[in-house]
């Protein structure tokens, strides 16, 4: 039996103090590691307000919910 690796990804405010922080496979695509990180902070109510996204790739996220007041969306 494989044992899957995981990484560790944060959503962090755009003053550097990490707002979430998850467990995703390592196999995730690096295109889709936001989103999923993302998808997964909505699920857990997270406050994610002034987080920085700039450059996240969010089509088809599913972020109904998600507090997002301030953050960079760039």
């Amino acid at each position: 039996m494989e044992v899957q690796s995981i990484i560790k990804h944060q959503i962090k405010h755009w003053s550097g103090r990490v707002l979430f922080e998850c467990d995703l496979p390592s196999d995730t695509p690096s295109g889709l590691i936001t989103r999923f990180a993302l998808e997964k902070a909505t699920k857990a109510n997270a406050d994610l307000s002034g987080s920085n996204l700039r450059g996240s790739n969010l089509s088809g996220s599913n972020l109904s919910g998600s507090d997002l007041r301030g953050s960079n969306l760039r």
